[in-house]
């Protein structure tokens, strides 16, 4: 293996100069684009449906997994330039880690020839982060020989990133308004609200028109609660305000991401779960890119086909559980004080009922504010608990059940001793009654609390701290 190419590979390189770039269709989604003979031209395969928009932009580790024979021998050199980064990656200074590789254009090849144009997120020892375009040419009879050409390097302080969510086909796409990168993740979102917290079918992901990341609201290991594993989370600002626009909403690994694998599902409480990988790159643009802030846009839908190979699922999907019944809908709330979903085994997302409006941003529409939506369920249950004890008539004291009746011929001082008895009686079956009443109330309220058991109180000390 040489980092600069051989003489036949340069050979190949002046017959690509001089050769037409053709294109050709695979009948199958996962069919080899190297299963064709006889041309000594380059050629550019036009992918069938099933793999059709799902290459450029995607992490090649992906695309391995879930395209596995988009071109042989992927995983070799993947795994070479990852270990010998310092060698393919080092000339602009100490390489630290090799944040994602991805296709910046599809596999070309000429016989048995290989031809891959990627790009790599480089982050060095000095915290800088750059993208640098590589091609890596290869015979598929021997992959394990291959040159590496460097094309483009771009730095990370060069670029103007753009970050926009396409909560339906649950992808992300991160594009630099100022060069061709783009780079395409998976997303879990939002657990679907089925008219139990708000009149519509809409997600528990609220969309942002105008969203923002922010540095000094990004966190590099978040530990608490311990479903984040100490790995980013990456808060969404509804607007430019680190204080007005602060939002719980944010991106976060799988909770519990070494025991649970990502799956791209409708799955959370409002957050979006990224893959690892894909977190940390996230992670390092924002926390180390040239601006105090990101844009973002997130939206159910979006005008960019860009897609991902790695699988959706929407059966089962979550959805907020319904505790009252369809005229008169209620929610509870889980242990980890969050509304509480479970899945519906029974049916497949009801993906189309979700449609973009201009007016639909954050909470304008769709309120998810499980602290607001518990407060004003609670108002409800103090409501309900006066009218049973305070409001009810027939725990009222009335003074005329006491008021004496005086004989006509009664004296003065009589009438005042009859009076002051009556007034007793009333004063003390009054504070009588004001007892119970309370007492009603009171049991009423505590009737309507969550009964915390043993278990869920060390899962919130062990969980929350």
């Amino acid at each position: 293996m040489k980092f600069t190419a051989k003489i036949a590979g340069t050979a190949l390189v002046l017959a690509t100069l001089v050769a037409p770039i053709q294109t050709t269709l695979i009948p199958q989604a996962n069919a080899s684009i190297f299963d064709f003979q006889g041309f000594n031209n380059w050629k550019t395969k036009q992918l069938p449906a099933g793999a059709q928009n799902k290459v450029l932009g995607v992490r090649v580790e992906d695309v391995i997994k879930h395209l596995p024979t988009i071109a042989p021998g992927l995983d070799h050199i993947i795994e070479k330039l990852v270990k010998d980064k310092k060698e393919y990656f080092g000339d602009k200074g100490k390489v630290d880690k090799v944040l994602n590789i991805f296709f910046n254009k599809v596999p070309q090849w000429s016989e048995s020839n290989i031809r891959l144009s990627l790009t790599t997120l480089i982050k060095y020892k000095d915290d800088s982060i750059a993208f640098k375009d590589i091609e890596v040419e290869y015979d598929s009879s021997d992959v394990k020989e291959f040159s590496v050409t460097p094309k483009k390097f771009t730095e990370l302080s060069a670029t103007k990133l753009s970050i926009d969510v396409a909560l339906k086909s649950r992808k992300i796409i991160i594009k630099d308004l100022n060069s061709d990168i783009k780079m395409v993740f998976p997303l879990g979102v939002g657990s679907f609200d089925e008219a139990v917290l708000n009149a519509e079918i809409s997600l528990l992901t609220p969309r942002f028109k105008d969203g923002y990341l922010d540095k000094r609201t990004t966190i590099k290991n978040r530990k608490k609660p311990r479903y984040f594993a100490g790995l980013p989370f990456i808060r969404i600002l509804k607007g430019n305000s680190t204080s007005a626009d602060y939002t719980g909403i944010g991106f976060h690994a799988q909770p519990f991401p070494d025991k649970n694998d990502f799956i791209r599902a409708f799955d959370s409480h409002g957050c979006m779960r990224m893959q690892t990988p894909d977190l940390w790159s996230l992670y390092y643009m924002v926390a180390e890119g040239p601006t105090q802030q990101l844009p973002i846009t997130v939206n159910y839908s979006t005008s960019d086909k860009s897609e991902h190979p790695f699988p959706k699922r929407n059966k089962p999907y979550k959805r907020v559980a319904n505790y009252g019944s369809v005229a008169k809908p209620d929610f509870s709330i889980d242990r980890d004080n969050l509304i509480l979903v479970h899945n519906n085994w029974k049916e497949s997302a009801p993906v189309a009922s979700l449609v973009d409006s201009s007016s639909d941003n954050y909470h304008e529409i769709f309120n998810y504010s499980t602290a607001e939506h518990v407060q004003a369920k609670w108002k409800k249950t103090e409501l309900k608990c006066k009218e049973k004890s305070y409001g009810n008539e027939s725990y009222v004291v009335k003074w005329e059940d006491y008021a004496p009746e005086f004989d006509e011929e009664a004296s003065e001082r009589s009438r005042e001793k009859k009076l002051k008895r009556a007034k007793k009686k009333f004063k003390k079956a009054k504070k009588k009654m004001d007892e119970k009443v309370k007492d009603i109330y009171n049991k009423c309220i505590e009737s309507n609390r969550t009964e915390r058991t043993v278990g869920d109180r060390l899962y919130r000390w062990w969980i929350h701290g």
